[in-house]
């Protein structure tokens, strides 16, 4: 390997960074930043809204505790018909959406220490993402009704599952873009276009520093003055 020193001194010297690639760097990071931020405020919003609906039997706790295991494992069942056919097709049709963008429009939260089921839905508007909430809530009530109406009469009405509606809807809130993932994504952006800016220019202009130092020197052509005095 060769260890000359003063050829590690020039490699050191061409690695030195340049004015013109610190400058353009930080100019071009700060576009970067602009366009980045930009582009995601620019973004199709998103907005959330969410109701909640308890499903409870008094009666049937009452009698056998062991029953809160029974409903609390019930309403993993209906969370999971929010997104079907069986509850996302009345409600588009009562909105006059298509149940596709019902169904990708709604899930279920289920919090392990209550009975609640807290219906999600989100849209590109704050009032349609309210309203599909609200309207997924009530029909998740009314088909919890209806299921428990074909019980057999055998079972007493009191011991019967029964859902409602324990908070309604509320106005919808932007979940994306927010004012943290534009800041985000324009520092991002800024910082990755700032790098690849100066590796650009930096490696040019070292390419060019190598390429006029390793250029051979013509012995025979003298230089300056001395080519003028050899002559006859």
């Amino acid at each position: 390997m060769n260890d000359d020193p003063g050829r590690r001194g020039r490699v050191w010297a061409l690695a030195a960074p340049t004015p013109l690639a610190i400058v353009l760097a930080v100019v071009l990071g700060l576009v970067g930043v602009l366009v980045g931020a930009e582009y995601q405020r620019t973004r199709t919003p998103v907005f959330q809204s969410s109701a909640v609906v308890l499903f409870d039997s008094p009666a049937a706790i009452d009698a056998n505790g062991a029953a809160i295991v029974a409903i609390s494992q019930a309403r993993g069942k209906y969370s999971g018909l929010l997104a079907t056919d069986a509850i996302a097709a009345p409600v588009a049709a009562s909105l006059g959406l298509g149940t596709g963008a019902v169904e990708g429009a709604v899930h279920g939260v289920l919090n392990p220490f209550d009975l609640d089921l807290v219906v999600v839905a989100g849209a590109r508007t704050a009032d349609l993402a309210q309203h599909i909430a609200e309207a997924t809530a009530e029909q998740l009530v009314t088909y919890v009704d209806n299921e428990q109406a074909a019980i057999p009469s055998s079972v007493p009405a009191s011991l019967r599952l029964r859902a409602r509606v324990v908070r309604p809807a509320r106005f919808a809130g932007r979940i994306s873009p927010t004012h943290k993932s534009e800041l985000v994504t324009g520092a991002v952006a800024g910082v990755l276009v700032a790098i690849l800016v100066y590796v650009a220019i930096q490696t040019g202009a070292d390419e060019v520093k190598r390429r006029r130092a390793a250029r051979p020197e013509d012995p025979g052509e003298p230089a300056g003055h001395e080519a003028a005095l050899s002559r006859p």
